[in-house]
């Protein structure tokens, strides 16, 4: 595992995925890139006129920036190399695209927990990479993550 992508959404659960991710990184002497996405909402709150959607895309770059370099400091004592990245899009599709840039061995991230019933009808971020990453992945769960089986 030379080469790691955390991708990081600033959730409870990123604490936990910076955590081990610095395990697997300290382990193997692994490169870091540290991506956050952040999803522009300009199609839906555009108004000619108005400039609300340069400052709430401005507030989400600021927190983008402040989730990244926080992980950074997280990474400090890891031998390999450590960037971070801030994209703009749609979450899975940046990150799958950050791997294949990178030639990621490991991809580690949060999942949501999200039901059976709303990860078939919503989808989510986890499930789409995983779906469609080539190279492995550490997905990590939340601590309020509930399963629960029809037993």
């Amino acid at each position: 595992m030379k080469k790691i992508l955390v991708a990081l959404d600033g959730s409870e659960t990123s604490q936990k995925v910076i955590e081990e991710a610095v395990k697997v990184a300290e382990k193997n002497e692994s490169d870091i890139a540290i991506i956050t996405v952040v999803k522009s909402i300009r199609p839906t709150l555009y108004h000619p006129g108005s400039n609300l959607h340069i400052t709430i895309d401005n507030e989400f770059e600021k927190r983008a920036k402040e989730i990244t370099e926080k992980a950074r400091e997280a990474f400090e004592n890891v031998s390999g190399k450590v960037e971070t990245h801030i994209e703009y899009g749609d979450p899975a599709e940046e990150i799958l695209k950050m791997a294949d840039k990178m030639k990621a061995d490991l991809i580690v991230m949060g999942s949501r927990g999200l039901s059976d019933f709303k990860r078939v009808m919503l989808g989510s971020v986890s499930t789409k990479v995983l779906n469609h990453a080539d190279c492995d992945m550490l997905i990590v769960r939340g601590k309020h993550h509930i399963n629960i089986e029809a037993g």
